[in-house]
């Protein structure tokens, strides 16, 4: 990459092996601007999940979303569908941030051109009759439905969804809304007859995290912060830093190290 966010000599550090690496360079945690290039590039560039679609189509047709830093328009027809909240018209946007609507179609404030759910023009005002409507549809984005969740890849650029769920299948199966199968490992004495303290315990484990990483956050805020070293144990830590690092960088996130 020719200009990464980050300083590529700063990242050298976070990617050498286990055991001799730091975390990222303060800049990846408080610069605005790498947090705008990460919403383009990790968020927009990239699957990202927008919840269930149930919920988001529930009691609309259409409704605007934000994911990473485009206006995305997502409508429910015949199917969930994600465009680009641009009119080809003038290029007004069609939807303001978080509004939603249950009309048939949608309509462009500016100059009144109107879009059918699957994105076809349904009407361009003034155009004259013998205007082609036809090549003037909204810019269709990539949307996946994967067990009743939306994904959307709003700048349209990411590799194939089946390569970015990899084998999440196996492993997590979401049977309902509130109930999903997870394979998992664990160890219990072999007395113990009810593992439900395990849940208890891994909530009041996770909010102490929740916590600890806030803390860290305000942290590196100050103008005296240090990437520090990752302990020997610290390995699933390690994969995060040098994915990111990597991912600065210009590779893919997926790719290995």
């Amino acid at each position: 990459m020719a200009n990464p966010p980050v300083d590529a000599r700063a990242l050298e550090a976070s990617l050498r092996p286990h055991g001799e690496s730091v975390m990222l360079p303060r800049a990846a945690y408080v610069d605005p601007e790498v947090l705008a290039w990460e919403r383009r590039h990790f968020f927009a560039g990239t699957w990202t999940c927008l919840g269930r679609v149930d919920e988001l189509a529930g009691g609309t047709t259409y409704r605007e979303v934000t994911v990473g830093d485009i206006a995305t328009m997502l409508t429910f027809g015949d199917r969930p569908r994600a465009f680009a909240n641009v009119c080809r018209h003038r290029g007004h946007e069609l939807l303001q941030r978080d509004e939603a609507g249950d009309r048939r179609a949608v309509v462009c404030p500016y100059n009144g051109w109107s879009y059918e759910l699957d994105g076809s023009v349904r009407n361009a005002p003034r155009m004259g009759d013998s205007f082609d409507i036809t090549p003037y549809g909204l810019v269709e984005l990539p949307a996946e439905v994967w067990h009743g969740w939306l994904f959307v890849n709003a700048t349209g650029t990411a590799a194939a969804f089946e390569d970015h769920v990899g084998g999440l299948t196996e492993l997590v199966a979401p049977r309902a809304p509130g109930l999903t199968t997870i394979e998992c490992s664990w160890y219990f004495r072999a007395e113990t007859t009810d593992p439900s303290y395990a849940v208890e315990f891994w909530d009041i484990t996770n909010r102490e995290d929740w916590a600890a990483c806030e803390s860290v956050q305000r942290g590196a805020e100050s103008p005296h912060f240090r990437p520090g070293p990752l302990a020997p144990a610290e390995d699933a830590v390690y994969q995060w830093v040098t994915m990111l690092a990597r991912g600065y960088l210009g590779k893919d996130l997926s790719s290995p190290a």
